[in-house]
């Protein structure tokens, strides 16, 4: 994952802008140089792509290269805030399913279809 480690051989540009910047520009370069070269082959990212090949390594990146001193020092805080944001989607996404069935059956299937 750290093929773009490049950026830190330029200090100059790493200093000022971040990695995650620096990479979109490369990636609009590149976009640029692939539509303007006149390649008409069309690219699909599916599920299946992205959760077996490009969500393990970003994973992977950010628990390796997370410093363990700053992680057991908030692990308060990042327990909280995964115990109650995991609450709260629970409870959101439920009322938004209840809130949507109620309003689908109110109307009865003969409406949505006439």
């Amino acid at each position: 994952m750290r093929s773009f480690s490049v950026f830190h051989l330029f200090k100059p540009i790493s200093n000022v802008l971040p990695d995650s910047s620096l990479l979109i520009a490369v990636g609009l370069l590149l976009g640029l140089i692939l539509k303007e070269s006149g390649a008409h082959i069309t690219y699909s990212l599916d599920a299946h792509v992205f959760f077996l090949y490009l969500l393990p390594p970003i994973i992977f990146d950010a628990g390796y290269f997370m410093p363990n001193r700053a992680l057991f020092e908030n692990v308060d805080s990042v327990l909280l805030f995964a115990v109650v944001g995991t609450i709260w989607n629970c409870i959101a996404i439920g009322e938004c399913v209840f809130l949507f069935l109620i309003d689908v059956l109110s109307f009865g299937w003969s409406s949505i279809y006439s």
